[in-house]
């Protein structure tokens, strides 16, 4: 989870980064379906390819609407049998179950 979260809060810091740092004149956007919403990104790049593939690969494995996704197998296998998951799979729930109960 550590190795996850580090990765997906430098990636956001990175972004913003670059987004406050660039006039928009030299900034590329586009807007894809992910998560089952829109995302738009804009930034100063001319390929947002690997932006959009580190955020499909996040859907690809958090995703209840994928059915291949580790999330909608444990959710298919709920109750019935175990389910092997990705590590960072498995340290997100781990974490957001920590989460839960110190929020209750």
């Amino acid at each position: 989870m550590k190795t996850f979260k580090k990765i997906l809060i430098g990636l956001i810091l990175f972004l913003l980064l670059l987004s406050s740092a660039c006039s928009k004149k030299q900034s590329t956007k586009e807007s894809q379906i992910i998560f089952g919403t829109i995302c738009t990104l804009t930034l100063p790049v001319r390929n947002l390819k690997p932006y959009f593939d580190t955020l499909y690969e996040i859907e690809g494995k958090f995703s209840y609407r994928n059915a291949e996704s580790d999330i909608a197998r444990i959710n298919s296998a709920a109750g019935l049998h175990p389910v092997k998951v990705d590590a960072e799979v498995f340290s997100v729930i781990a974490q957001s179950i920590e989460y839960a109960k110190e929020t209750r």
